[in-house]
């Protein structure tokens, strides 16, 4: 077999053991996120505490992974401190990989450690050491350790201080600044008393077909160094995204009370390059290198991707992406996810600017950037009022009140796109199993640059085309969404990044049947490929569904009833209802949302969750 390696690590008694995925599993499931979900769905139940030592924290590389470009992705799996629900995280940077090399594809952690402690992934070994001079320190302070300790320049997942101190958003950090941020799995991690998890090897990584992996690397670096598509990325990352956004209003500031910014010129790629000195960076291995690399206090770490400058910038009225920088050195030093905290904080400045949350929030106004600065610092340290916000906006509004303007899907924040400008998008926000999440659809078969796509793989005509890419109608929008959710899920269990598939379809269908077959050994067609997709997003609602989360497809009062004025003058709300009944049509769910038997009997699901976790690894 030449994947499913996984060594399964007992915290508490400091055991191991090395166990395999079956071969059905694989197949069903292809590997990463697909599996992990499972494990997941094997290992707990509504009684589990996600802070508890019952709650597992499952971390699985792909199987692609160090064999095509933009295949560098690792995805934290448990369930969810922000939600109580499906918890999972997904990151690129050069983990996996070095996962992989040191002989391991998976890692399940179970129980707690009885000190700070480190778990140790080396060529085939796996250990846990002592870390309590590491317990305390930010993350930037504990990678320059690891690496003096360990040497051979392993790869490191690292938790801050609002890991340790049980922030429910909080965050594990990747090297040099990639960051497993949704959903909370570094508090999961801190509840494990895990300060990091090193992975170092050298080992090659094991591939079904060696020959035709190397003229398939070299076709699909071809392909995706020559598409104009992905042109911007190679030059200025997500960056490129920020006024193309503001001209359509779909740049959420000041809490989503607006689209757009006044003045977007400090907030330019072209600007940011030449105030900060930016640099690229990227994945290992990817030639597409769309990652960011900025200096902020003498250190040196990859940043400023869009969602974490609309998040720390524009939605909490900051407009100058020099102090935009500093926040998000901050947030990764300190280790949480710049989505949420943007969300807590900008919630935090539309209570005070009300009158509202008087004497349990600080007064602070938009643009306030040391204020920010301040509270991010008090929320990783659960200080006065960051005590309330390391919650998240769900639970500290059930404190404070604030209700209709705490920006949330099933207790996860909304992030960085105007559901009223984009409704697939919104559409995508409010069906999302992990809760609000722009990349579990990533829906951009609805744009214009994926027209042809579009017509391929949804078969529209073009009319309905042109209704399609009209971000503010709702029309065929959950078509969109229930393609993407499917593509999505396959990218995540293959380790794939989103910019190739979702994002821009640069890799078709076709594609991954190729990578498939190379990388597993495993002969499946478009419709088999698309299956694993449907057969994981379903998995995850039934587990969402036994956990008692039903009929929380929703999306927040500001979405669906304040109207959002766009630049062509129509006033835009998101009609949710219309386009939730078609996507649960789409589906084969019922009105609820619930997946129906003869559903979960097509895709062989009950086959799966009837199982025992010694079934799956055996």
């Amino acid at each position: 077999m030449v994947y499913g390696r996984v060594a399964v690590v007992d915290l508490e008694g400091g055991r191991v053991w090395r166990r395999r995925v079956r071969q059905d599993v694989l197949k069903a499931f292809l590997g990463g996120r697909g599996v992990a979900s499972l494990i997941l769905y094997l290992l707990t139940s509504r009684e589990t505490e996600p802070l508890s030592p019952k709650n597992p924290l499952i971390v699985m590389a792909g199987p692609v992974v160090g064999l095509v470009p933009a295949g560098a992705k690792t995805v934290f799996t448990a369930k969810s401190p922000l939600s109580n629900g499906l918890g999972y995280s997904v990151v690129g940077g050069g983990f996996g990989f070095s996962l992989r090399r040191a002989g391991f594809d998976g890692l399940v952690l179970l129980g707690r450690a009885s000190e700070p402690s480190v778990l140790v992934v080396s060529d085939g070994d796996v250990w846990v050491d002592r870390a309590g001079d590491l317990w305390g320190l930010r993350v930037y302070e504990v990678r320059r350790r690891l690496l003096g300790r360990y040497g051979r320049e392993p790869s490191t997942a690292v938790i801050g201080p609002a890991g340790e101190n049980l922030v429910r958003y909080a965050s594990i950090i990747v090297d040099e600044g990639r960051a497993a941020a949704r959903t909370g799995m570094g508090a999961v991690l801190g509840s494990k008393m895990v300060k990091a998890i090193v992975a170092r090897g050298g080992g090659a990584v094991p591939v079904a077909r060696a020959e035709e992996a190397r003229e398939l690397f070299v076709r699909l670096a071809r392909k995706a160094l020559t598409s104009p598509k992905l042109r911007s990325y190679r030059t200025y990352g997500t960056m490129s995204l920020i006024p193309v956004k503001n001209e359509v209003y779909d740049l959420p500031s000041y809490n989503h009370l607006r689209g757009s910014v006044n003045d977007v010129s400090r907030l330019l790629p072209e600007y940011a390059h030449r105030e900060l000195g930016i640099g690229p960076g990227g994945c290992r291995p990817c030639p597409i290198a769309c990652g960011r690399r900025v200096r902020v206090n003498g250190v040196e770490f990859e940043g400023l991707e869009y969602e974490t400058i609309d998040s720390l910038g524009p939605l909490c009225g900051i407009t100058d992406v020099r102090d935009v920088a500093r926040l998000n050195y901050l947030v990764n030093d300190l280790g949480m996810d710049s989505i949420s905290t943007g969300k807590c904080v900008a919630w935090a400045i539309e209570c005070s600017r009300r009158g509202l949350g008087l004497g349990e929030l600080p007064r602070i106004e938009w643009g306030d950037v040391e204020g920010v600065a301040r509270l991010i610092n008090d929320i990783a340290y659960r200080r006065g009022p960051g005590s309330i916000l390391a919650e998240g906006v769900r639970r500290a509004a059930e404190v404070i009140g604030c209700r209709s303007i705490a920006l949330h899907v099933k207790g996860v924040e909304v992030p960085a796109q105007e559901p009223r400008a984009v409704k697939a998008f919104a559409l995508g926000h409010a069906t999302s199993n992990r809760g609000a999440d722009h990349l579990y659809a990533l829906p951009c078969i609805a744009y214009p640059h994926n027209r042809e796509e579009a017509r391929r793989y949804l078969g529209l005509s073009d009319s309905e085309l042109d209704e399609l890419n009209d971000g503010a109608s709702p029309r065929y929008k959950a078509l969109a969404v229930a393609f993407s959710e499917n593509l999505s899920a396959v990218s995540d269990s293959l380790g794939l990044c989103k910019f190739t598939t979702c994002e821009t379809l640069v890799y078709s269908v076709e594609d991954l049947c190729e990578m498939i077959e190379v990388s597993l050994g495993l002969k499946l067609g478009v419709s088999d490929v698309m299956g694993v997709g449907e057969r994981v997003v379903n998995l995850e609602r039934l587990y969402n569904v036994r956990l008692g989360i039903v009929g929380e497809d929703r999306l927040p009062e500001r979405f669906v009833k304040e109207g959002l004025k766009l630049p062509d003058g129509r006033v835009s709300v998101v009609e949710l209802e219309e386009m939730l009944s078609e996507y649960y049509r789409i589906r084969g769910w019922g009105e609820d949302g619930v997946p129906r038997t003869g559903k979960l009997e097509e895709l062989g699901i009950p086959g799966f969750t009837s199982l025992t976790i010694d079934d799956v690894l055996t």
